[in-house]
């Protein structure tokens, strides 16, 4: 909680400056590292008619799309700890997961999940596509609040030779009175830690198998 109110502090200055450019549904830079390992920009979008801010992360990562691809499905389905999630159930390339968020100062949220892999037609890039669909998991327990309004993707599409340009956008509304600016310290936190573990996830993964030269050839 502490490190997400330092967050917090360092992008509300940033969004002070921009908000009354955000309200007219362009996207605004909120932040940016320019570092060549770690680097990302942030955008915010407040769309005409939604009740809080779209986060969009674009970064590159140094893994094939279709390693990117494997871990980030590996990511929504597995636990971490923040969320505890388990798969409800998967038709082909649908997934449905349950995942149970700890709230600080508020009531605990879950949501029900679906998860769709696919191409995307307009870049060809690997993409993946969430939304709530609030009633085809089991209930809430006593005390926790449902979310009604989740949705987003990730496209992963090829840069230089064996890294990925990843596009992240998240849109969700919490339920309950929170005040938009709190809503976007905590959804862009969020944001900023699905990346960062995607980051980790991906340093752990065992590198592909070598491939010998009589074994390229079929030797």
């Amino acid at each position: 909680m502490r490190r997400l109110l330092r967050y917090g502090a360092a992008l509300a200055a940033g969004l002070a400056a921009v908000s009354a450019l955000a309200d007219g549904g362009d996207w605004v830079l909120a932040q940016r590292d320019e570092s060549p390992e770690q680097g990302y920009t942030l955008y915010r979008r407040q769309a005409p008619g939604d009740a809080f801010a779209t986060w969009r992360l674009e970064t590159e990562l140094a893994a094939a799309p279709e390693v990117v691809e494997r871990v980030t499905l590996r990511n929504l389905v597995e636990s971490s700890e923040e969320r505890r999630q388990r798969l409800l159930r998967r038709e082909g390339d649908v997934l449905w997961v349950h995942a149970e968020i700890a709230v600080s100062l508020a009531a605990d949220r879950d949501a029900v999940l679906r998860i769709e892999r696919r191409r995307d037609p307009a870049t060809g890039g690997l993409r993946i596509d969430w939304r709530a669909d609030p009633d085809a998991g089991p209930p809430p327990k006593s005390g926790v609040v449902r979310l009604q309004v989740s949705q987003g993707y990730w496209l992963f599409t090829p840069a230089t030779e064996d890294r990925t340009h990843v596009v992240y956008e998240s849109y969700a509304e919490p339920g309950g009175p929170f005040p938009g600016w709190l809503v976007d310290v905590i959804s862009s936190g969020k944001v900023m830690d699905v990346i960062t573990r995607l980051r980790s996830s991906l340093s752990a993964e065992p590198p592909p198998p070598a491939v010998s030269a009589e074994g390229a050839h079929g030797g």
